[in-house]
């Protein structure tokens, strides 16, 4: 008699925790969502000068017999933990910037999905920092009767303006943006390259990038990118530094704009071709900074070697960023980011000095007066 208690008390308490476990099971099937979340952390909203819109809607797994009722707010928290979490430095977009057609939804019964939220963001006016980087940090604050995916609670709207810019187009009579100091030079223990480029064509070796040299325009080269070289295709990109040269492993295309970054870490140098990473090498001596006093871009003072086309957006960080960094900052970045050394956005659209937008004042002089090109749109075709 004794053991059939044990046994009943036993089948007792599996019953109860099959049930439990059921009854989780079925809350978990049945949760509401954010679409959109499943797929990813954040979308993107295009605006141009015309503003831009996107939506977002909550849904069920499956449909139940009773409607549910969903609410959604924009949570600064969320957006805290995608900056921490993918290197990111948005701030969240002022509210006189966007209006959300409906921060309530319904999911009717018998149905998964409720009517998407509408987001109409404003064109950016002077009113508003158009260096930082934007977003609407979305959050499922509540739903009637069901429970909640934490997942894909929440979703990052990424604000993507359309960037209107200017550029100069460098060529062999085009002597190069050049900065020069001898008496502070700059002390890179880590580095980062950016730059967009547009070139006019890609068919000869040792098309002159970055030069950065210590001792003079003349002195001792330090660190130098060019495309194509005996040993590397002419629309590869190398990188000389110290002892190790590196390449991509993948070719650019001429006539288009790209965005190339080259980072030093201290231990690896890695090559992004438009926010994603070509190639990582490991460099021969670990740990070694480099001290330049001299900078320059796209030419030297042997014409041959001249770069062929156009850019902008050059930057010399003291740091090594990341591949989220370099893809969420291609077209613009915020001046005070800290680590930047030199920011030539080549955006003046007359004249020969390039303003350096870091506040360090190494400005970039050119000895004539370049090309310029003027209203370049970025995402290009955008």
């Amino acid at each position: 008699m004794k053991m059939k208690k044990i046994s009943a008390f036993f089948m007792l308490l599996l019953s109860a925790a099959f049930v439990g476990c059921e009854a989780e099971y079925n809350a978990y099937d049945n949760a509401v969502f954010l679409a959109e979340a499943r797929q990813s952390t954040s979308s993107k909203i295009v605006i141009d000068d015309k503003g831009g819109e996107g939506t977002f809607s909550a849904r069920l797994s499956k449909a139940t017999d009773n409607d549910v009722n969903v609410t959604f707010n924009v949570d600064p928290a969320v957006l805290s933990t995608y900056n921490k979490v993918n290197g990111g430095d948005y701030h969240v977009l002022p509210a006189d910037y966007y209006t959300l057609s409906s921060t309530e939804g319904v999911i009717k019964a018998g149905k998964i999905g409720c009517e998407p939220v509408a987001i109409t963001v404003k064109p950016f006016d002077g009113n508003i920092d158009q260096n930082k980087k934007y977003a609407i940090p979305v959050v499922l604050e509540s739903a009637s009767g069901c429970g909640i995916l934490q997942g894909a609670r929440s979703l990052v709207l990424l604000i993507d303006q359309v960037v209107v810019t200017n550029g100069i187009h460098i060529d062999t009579n085009t002597q190069v943006p050049l900065w020069g100091d001898a008496s502070a030079p700059l002390h890179l223990p880590n580095y980062t390259l950016e730059w967009l480029v547009n070139m006019d064509y890609l068919t000869r070796d040792n098309v002159s990038q970055w030069m950065l040299r210590q001792g003079g325009k003349n002195g001792a080269m330090k660190v130098y990118t060019r495309f194509g070289d005996v040993t590397c295709p002419q629309d590869h990109l190398q990188l000389k530094f110290g002892a190790t040269k590196t390449q991509s492993a993948a070719a650019i295309a001429p006539k288009k704009w790209n965005h190339i970054a080259v980072v030093y870490d201290g231990a690896n140098i890695m090559i992004y071709f438009n926010g994603v990473l070509d190639s990582k090498t490991a460099y021969g001596t670990p740990g070694e900074a480099v001290d330049v006093d001299c900078i320059n871009f796209g030419n030297n003072v042997r014409s041959q070697f001249a770069l062929h086309g156009a850019a902008c957006e050059m930057r010399v960080w003291s740091v090594a960023r990341s591949q989220s960094e370099i893809a969420n900052n291609m077209y613009t970045v915020d001046p005070t980011t800290e680590g930047l050394e030199i920011y030539w956005k080549a955006n003046e659209g007359e004249g020969k000095v390039l303003k350096d937008y870091s506040g360090h004042g190494r400005d970039g002089v050119m000895a004539e007066e370049p090309t310029w090109q003027i209203g370049l749109r970025f995402p290009e075709g955008k």
